[in-house]
């Protein structure tokens, strides 16, 4: 948490919160421990904004130059045209770094319209899982990735009533629980599933389904 808040990440220290309370709620633990962790943690939270700590100055220097996404609203914009540009298969993987404002702007005025350079902001990704894989793999990426996300929410759930069983079960749930929210939460405004996240949040999820396939679980 404290490396979170130095980091200034505010998307990263909102799902990190938010995991927090889903681990403290979901895994079996006895009440009074859930009590306290949730104390632990909302106290923690209202010191980080009482003594006004990096994150927060952060969202209130953000919020004063009305620029509470950082941008990422820019950027987006250059998902949605790239996928305008090629809605099937997309721009490609890691193409997304090519696009330039000389293709945008010709994109924009084959359909007509007016290019303002004021509304995009280009970077080297999409700063969304979702839109990174509209915009360089088209709907069919897109579809995959859906499917995907559907399928792994759908083990959590079908498994859970069966974490009880020990404690390896709860911490390889929980794992891949984590893993889920990291991905896809802050996945709203970053490109997560990629490199090394790619890896541990694969790792992550390995582990509870080998743990089900090894104990004839998965069925």
């Amino acid at each position: 948490m404290f490396g979170l808040i130095i980091g200034r990440s505010r998307g990263a220290f909102g799902i990190a919160i938010i995991l927090s309370f889903a681990l403290i709620y979901f895994l079996p633990a006895e009440r009074k421990l859930k009590k306290i962790l949730s104390a632990v943690i909302s106290v923690f939270l209202v010191l980080t904004i009482a003594f006004n700590a990096n994150i927060i100055q952060k969202i209130d220097s953000n919020f004063k130059n009305h620029d509470n996404l950082a941008a990422r609203d820019r950027v987006w914009n250059i998902s949605l045209e790239a996928f305008k540009l090629y809605p099937i298969f997309g721009v490609g993987n890691a193409n997304f770094k090519y696009l330039d404002a000389f293709k945008i702007k010709n994109s924009v005025e084959s359909r007509g319209e007016i290019f303002d350079s004021e509304k995009y902001h280009f970077v080297g990704h999409s700063h969304n899982i979702f839109l990174s894989a509209l915009a360089e793999r088209g709907i069919v990426g897109f579809i995959v990735l859906i499917n995907f996300m559907i399928a792994w929410l759908f083990l959590l759930i079908k498994d859970y009533k069966r974490i009880k069983i020990n404690h390896l079960s709860q911490m390889l749930w929980g794992g891949s629980l984590s893993a889920f929210i990291v991905t896809f939460g802050a996945g709203f405004v970053n490109s997560t599933l990629h490199h090394e996240h790619a890896l541990l949040a694969f790792i992550f999820l390995s582990l509870h389904l080998n743990y089900l396939k090894k104990n004839h679980l998965d069925s």
